[in-house]
């Protein structure tokens, strides 16, 4: 074997080892790849309209997400241009209307659902308990899980499920720059910054007087 084939073959052994490495890695850090139980299921994704894509959050590759697929904890969610989505929380009739350009994260925090909104334009219908058996797969009460859906963006919470707001109808806006727009349609929104918290009725609008 010349020192030409040598360097070759040397070469493509380190190309294989590296792509086994790397889909070794990438296998074991996915937290809801079928069969796996390690991540909660959350939503289900209702409709879709062109390009919309999900990824774990804690990794680079984005994938198509399509209708009736359901969605995890640790999801990012995004909408292309010209792209839609509806997603409805498993358990409730909360849905989350996504218009183009948006992005959110499914998270958890203090065993609370919340939605991380990161930009774009949101349309939200709260809602109660759904489940015939009054559970989620999750295994959490559907008025429980109702009741725990918190819309985060920056530092203000924003409760879109429980009482109070159940069945209220909300418009969100969020520029790039990162200022929120929050329209109350029906019913009533409660914004949680820091430690005041105020209540917006029907017809009211952040910052409105």
């Amino acid at each position: 074997m010349t020192k030409n084939v040598r360097r070759l073959a040397l070469a493509a052994a380190l190309s294989a080892a590296g792509f086994i490495a790397t889909f070794t890695w990438y296998n074991a850090t996915d937290t809801f790849g079928a069969g796996s139980s390690k991540s909660k299921p959350i939503a289900r994704m209702v409709t879709t309209k062109n390009e919309v894509q999900r990824k774990l959050i804690q990794k680079l590759i984005w994938q198509p997400v399509n209708e009736n697929e359901i969605l995890h904890i640790g999801e990012a969610i995004r909408t292309a241009a010209g792209s839609e989505a509806s997603i409805e929380f498993l358990g409730t009739s909360t849905r989350i209307d996504l218009d183009p350009d948006s992005a959110i994260i499914l998270e958890e925090s203090a065993g609370k659902i919340a939605l991380n909104f990161l930009q774009g334009n949101l349309f939200v219908r709260g809602g109660e308990s759904t489940a015939s058996d009054g559970t989620t797969p999750g295994g959490t009460s559907g008025a429980q899980a109702a009741q725990a859906i918190t819309l985060v963006s920056g530092d203000k919470k924003i409760a879109i499920g429980g009482a109070g707001t159940n069945k209220s109808e909300i418009s969100l806006g969020k520029s790039k720059s990162g200022e929120l727009d929050l329209q109350v349609l029906k019913g009533e929104a409660q914004i949680q910054t820091g430690d005041k918290t105020v209540t917006l009725e029907q017809g009211k609008a952040l910052g409105q007087k």
